[in-house]
């Protein structure tokens, strides 16, 4: 199944990715709702640990989004070189694929950044008696 280029829409992407492409996908979509989850439960005080594993993401998740996005790029040029002039419709697909990879990466840190900045409020509050 391949994408129409005119509707080049989220699934799309997604679908016609090569699968380390999909794996890192899902694993940095899987980081953002990890970090959601843990400061959910941390700041209803459910959990004491989890911090480690936010301040983890923070870096973890733009790192492997621009690591997903360098790959991407590296073999698109390598392909682009082998095929030829190429016009920029085909290329597309590519091109958003790497945006894509990119902000999730982007996401999964903010996320993680937010959800640590707020547990941080939380236990300085605690400590200095304020609510």
């Amino acid at each position: 199944m391949s994408a129409d280029l005119n509707n080049l829409a989220v699934i799309d992407i997604f679908t016609e990715a090569a699968w380390p492409i999909q794996a890192l996908m899902l694993i940095l979509t899987l980081f953002s709702l990890s970090a959601l989850v843990i400061a959910g439960i941390k700041l209803r005080g459910e959990i004491s640990g989890g911090s480690a594993w936010l301040s983890a993401l923070r870096w973890a998740g733009p790192l492997a989004g621009g690591v997903g996005a360098a790959y991407i790029f590296l073999f698109s040029f390598v392909a682009l070189k082998q095929s030829g002039d190429v016009p920029l419709s085909v290329m597309a697909p590519g091109l958003a694929e790497v945006a894509f990879v990119f902000g999730l990466g982007l996401l999964s840190g903010v996320i993680a950044v937010i959800a640590n900045a707020a547990i941080h409020a939380r236990i300085d509050r605690a400590v200095l008696g304020s609510k």
